[in-house]
């Protein structure tokens, strides 16, 4: 599996928001802090999907007023993103399709932060998939649903990301 390239300018602009105004976390504690969350609240998955959703949305806007991102590169500087934070290894984009009015992406992703890590029954990479509806959403202002329907987590070879744009 390949991950997504972009361009060297674009690749240049998004390495100065990723490394310098981004915080750093050990991903070995944002494991810990997901399974204390994960005790502490019973619906993990759908809160921090919502919140991620929200910070996706604010990071894409910043990324567009700074004219970092736009409609023409939103979805391959994400996956990039994705991978140049740390939060996977490896992405690709495994399908790309209209049907019944809405455009479907289906998104693998090798080594993610929390399926690589933890074994659970269902998928746990929620915030993955909320962070990048924010940010596709603000950017192509369309409504953008995304859901984790296989996860390492449970076993499966890689995670993937089914990102509905209605």
């Amino acid at each position: 599996m390949a991950v997504v390239q972009v361009d060297e300018d674009l690749r240049k602009k998004l390495d100065g928001v990723v490394l310098n105004e981004s915080i750093m976390i050990a991903r070995d504690v944002i494991v810990d802090l997901y399974t204390a969350f994960e005790k502490f609240m019973r619906f993990a998955g759908p809160v921090l999907y919502n919140a991620a959703k929200k910070a996706g949305r604010l990071m894409a806007q910043r990324l567009m007023e700074r004219g970092v991102i736009d409609e023409s590169n939103a979805l391959d500087a994400l996956l990039w993103s994705f991978v140049r934070a740390g939060y996977a290894s490896e992405v690709k984009v495994l399908e790309d399709k209209v049907e019944k009015n809405k455009r479907v992406i289906r998104i693998g992703m090798k080594g993610t932060l929390l399926g690589a890590k933890i074994q659970r029954k269902k998928p746990v990479d929620a915030p993955l998939a909320g962070f990048a509806a924010g940010w596709l959403e603000a950017v192509w202002g369309k409504k953008v649903d995304a859901k984790e329907v296989a996860c390492l987590a449970k076993g499966d070879d890689m995670c993937v990301f089914e990102i509905v744009v209605k």
